[in-house]
This record gives structure tokens, sequence and C-alpha cells, in this order.
């Protein structure tokens, strides 16, 4: 896994934003697209509800997509930014790396 695909998994995993999915009442929902922007590279991988996210340009029809504005990757640390407007909320997430993966230190989640 690559380290982006890395960073988005931490992300799409962290509790704070499971309660907005709700792929569990909205299939639709399910499997779980992201909208690709500049920092979309060809080999990467994420899962989320035991399926492939699927990374989709940003006409792709629908609507229902985590948006990722900013994705910045550092030696030992990772900035993201989100939006998923489809639920109204927009976010940041800080991570760090360990010797494990990366794990979120904060985020935040606000209605917008």
């Amino acid at each position: 896994m690559n380290t982006k695909s890395a960073v988005l998994q931490a992300v799409v995993d962290a509790p704070q934003l499971d309660k907005y999915f709700h792929a569990d009442k909205r299939p639709e929902r399910s499997p779980l697209r992201i909208v690709k922007g500049p920092w979309y590279e060809d080999d990467m991988q994420v899962q989320k509800f035991g399926k492939a996210v699927v990374f989709v340009p940003a006409d792709a029809p629908g609507g229902i997509a985590l948006e990722i504005g900013e994705l910045t990757v550092s030696a030992d640390s990772a900035q993201v930014a989100f939006v998923y407007a489809v639920e109204g909320i927009a976010g940041t997430a800080k991570l760090q790396k360990t010797g494990s993966g990366w794990v979120v230190q904060t985020m935040t989640v606000r209605e917008r």
C-alpha cells in the first residue's frame, strides 16, 4: 500500500467519520466513492465496508462522494482536509506515522 493510500485508509477508518457514512441504511453509499484530486495516484488502494473504494472524477454523476481537498504527506506526518457534502460536513485530520502505519492524531468534523 502506498503512503497516500495508507493515510486515506486511516482517515476513512476514523470513528469520527463512521457515523456519517450510513452504508448500512443507505446501500447507494457502498462502495465508498472518493473524488480524485491533484494528490491522486493510479496505484491507490483503500477499503471501506469490505469493498475497494472507488475513485471518481470531480464531474462524476451521483454526488455521493467524499471530497479530499488537501492531502499532504511529509516523512512522519500528514494532513487531510475533506468534505462529505451529502451529510453536510467538512473537516481536517492530522496524522502521525508510527511503526505500524499511520494514526489519526486529531480530527475535526463540523457541519457546514
